[in-house]
């Protein structure tokens, strides 16, 4: 049914930004905060059991949908995306960082 509305309303193209809005509204209900970690490899269960707890508490939530995503340019450390906030612990940033003050 959602699906013919949709239809009849020409909205079919913007089914994808429609259901992202949709889980957005359903998250905050339900006190789900999702979170992009990137890092150089997988965390270790104990550390993404603690990564997960720190950030209920930050956020207040109930839950934590974490996605991992592996990324061997960030060199060492983790980068943590939670809606607009980016905590940026990554060896590449402190470079990048250190670079800017030397030839800034």
């Amino acid at each position: 049914q959602f699906a013919e509305y949709l239809r009849k309303k020409g909205l079919v193209s913007k089914t994808d930004a429609i259901l992202d809005d949709y889980r957005k509204i359903y998250n905050e209900k339900n006190g789900i905060v999702e979170a992009t970690v990137t890092l150089v490899e997988r965390l270790p269960e104990k550390t993404r059991i603690n990564l997960r707890e720190a950030l209920k508490k930050k956020y207040g939530a109930r839950e934590v949908h974490m996605l991992e995503k592996v990324d061997h340019r960030l060199i060492g450390g983790i980068k943590v995306k939670v809606g607009d906030e980016v905590y940026d612990a990554s060896l590449q940033n402190s470079l990048r960082t250190l670079e800017s003050k030397l030839l800034g």
